[in-house]
Formats: C-alpha cells, structure tokens, sequence
C-alpha cells in the first residue's frame, strides 16, 4: 500500500505556493523508490505554478536627494610622530629668573641641578653620581661648520637648520662657530650654559653682545644707532624666530643684548634621540676671548 504522502498533491495546493514543486518532486521521487505501485508524478507543463517575481529596480534618486552613503573605510592607525617637535625655552632656566645670583640663590640652584642631571656636572660644580659635561660632547656641524656641543640638543640643532634653509633663504651662511667650554666665563656665582655645552655663539664679530666684557662692547656695531639689539648684526632676524620655536632662547633679549647666543631651554626628552656619544673630553673649539655667554 502507498503511503499517504504518495498521494499526488491537488493542482490547488502547488498552485498555493511555487516552493511547493520541490517538496511534490521529493515525495514523488520516494514514492517511485517504493515499487511500481506509484504513479509517475504530473509533468511539470501541466502543473499551475506561479512564478516568483522578480525584485523591483530601485526608483532613481529624486533630484537633489544625496546619493547613498558609502561604507565608512577602517580607521588606519595614528601614525608615530615624526620630524621636528616645536617647544619654548622653559622660564625658570632663562637669566632673567634667576640672576642676580646673590639674591636669587634658590632659583639659580634649581636651575644648575635640572641642567645638571640632563646634561652632566659642569666644570667646577661637581654633582655626586653625575658625570661631567664633558663627558656628553659630541662633534657636528652646523651649516657646514664643526662646533662640539651636548649630544641630547644635536637632532635640535638639525631641525633649525633644517628650518632654516627652508624659511630664511641662504643670504647668511656662518663663518665661526663656539659651542661647548670649560672654563665659566660669567661672573658672579653665574654658571654658563656653554659649560653644559648647551649654547651656540653664532659669529661673534658680526653679531655683537654690545653690554658685555671687553673687547666686545667696543665692535664697531655696538656704536651703530639702534633701537633693538637685531638692527645691530649680521644674521637674519628669521634665524633668531626660527631657533625659538624649538626650544632655544636668544640672548638678544637679555639685558647683555647677546645677539650671537642661543641656549636650548627647552626639555631635552622631547628632542629626539641623543647623537651617537664620542670620545669623552673633546676639546672645545672655542676661540679667544669669546663673550660671557
């Protein structure tokens, strides 16, 4: 005997849905496997299918209407900072915070030990664990010129003259440079930040520190008329805009009106790697009589 579902199913009920066929065409197949009992299914030409539609084209946009969003792409990853970092010099570490020495004693030490414990003791302040200064002198140039300055403000000296090239124009070039020395030429209890090999002297004959020591206060610029210490040198007053914006403070705007001096104030950690340390004790380059800066 058949088993029920080998009854063929009414025209009524495939015509009920098109996905009926399938399950008609399955139960026709077993019924066959059963034995010759089970009548061959309807062909296909005489059942009343109704055909699945196709979906509907999408209605064009109206006009003015915005087009579909795009499919926002995966955020990319922050990219690790590169190049120059600009910084100010810090103002507990500029003259003018802590000078005259006499009367601002605590504020001059403050900033002889932060200066210290970056860039090493200087010359005749020994600070117990710390090694000398000296000891973190590096030879590099500086628009082709050799000057021996701290290893920590070397990648800050290429970004400026990096900057400089690119904003300043090439009308200046320096003749002489003086960075690293040892030996205080301040007075006063006042330590030098060239002790620290910190500080650039940029042409001293053409770039005069017209209220300090002699011979310097005698450069025939320092007589020219002036109402700022700039009118009086050689060098752009691009160069000085440019060495602030990375950290260094000009000694043009001190009372010494030292217009050939730059000091990094700024913090060291954020320059960049340190250059690549070289034999201690590297003799400075600096030349006779060079200012009190």
């Amino acid at each position: 005997m058949r088993p029920p579902w080998c009854l063929a199913p009414s025209a009524s009920t495939l015509r009920a849905s098109g996905a009926l066929i399938f399950v008609a065409l399955a139960a026709a197949a077993s019924c066959r496997r059963e034995g010759p009992e089970a009548p061959p299914p309807a062909p296909l030409h005489e059942l009343a299918v109704t055909p699945q539609l196709a979906p509907a084209p999408l209605a064009p946009p109206s006009p003015g209407a915005e087009p579909p969003a795009e499919p926002s792409p995966a955020p990319a990853e922050a990219a690790a900072p590169t190049g120059c970092v600009e910084q100010s010099a810090q103002e507990f570490l500029m003259r003018r915070s802590y000078t005259p020495v006499a009367s601002h004693a605590a504020e001059h030490e403050r900033a002889l030990a932060y200066r210290a414990e970056r860039y090493g003791a200087p010359p005749g302040r020994p600070f117990e664990g710390l090694p000398a200064a000296g000891e973190n002198a590096v030879a590099t140039t500086f628009f082709g010129v050799s000057v021996n300055l701290n290893r920590k403000i070397v990648p800050v000296l290429r970004c400026v003259e990096e900057k400089i090239a690119a904003e300043c124009g090439d009308g200046y070039k320096p003749h002489a440079l003086s960075g690293i020395r040892y030996k205080n030429t301040f007075r006063g209890g006042e330590v030098s930040n060239h002790l620290f090999g910190i500080a650039l002297d940029v042409d001293a004959m053409l770039n005069p520190c017209c209220n300090c020591v002699e011979p310097f206060r005698s450069n025939p610029r320092c007589k020219r008329k002036a109402s700022a210490p700039e009118e009086r040198m050689a060098m752009p007053y691009c160069w000085v805009r440019v060495f602030e914006r990375y950290g260094f403070y000009w000694l043009g705007h001190d009372a010494l009106a030292d217009t050939m001096h730059f000091e990094f104030l700024g913090d060291p950690d954020r320059a960049g790697p340190p250059a690549a340390a070289s034999a201690p004790g590297l003799p400075a380059p600096g030349r006779a009589g060079t200012p009190g800066g």
